[in-house]
């Protein structure tokens, strides 16, 4: 029976954690963000689709949050074809 280690003592610790962690990795570039609520251009999803680069980089290149990066690029994953 294999046996599972655990690093937190406290889940609810745990739970905080992740949770302060994962603000503060999506609130990197926030206040940068100028292209609120605009359509994406087909250059700008090819970028996050194809360019060699970390989300933080893209975020700060396109003026565009880390949260909508991920979002679209899973979007845009589904229709990939077209984007090639």
């Amino acid at each position: 029976m294999p046996t599972t280690v655990k690093f937190y003592k406290n889940e609810e610790k745990k739970k905080q954690y992740l949770k302060r962690n994962k603000k503060r990795y999506y609130s990197k570039n926030i206040e940068n963000c100028i292209h609120k609520n605009n359509i994406w251009t087909d250059e700008e999803i090819r970028r996050i689709l194809f360019a060699p680069k970390t989300d933080t980089e893209l975020s700060i290149e396109l003026n565009r949050s880390i949260n909508s990066i991920q979002i679209k690029r899973s979007r845009a994953k589904k229709n990939i074809l077209k984007y090639i």
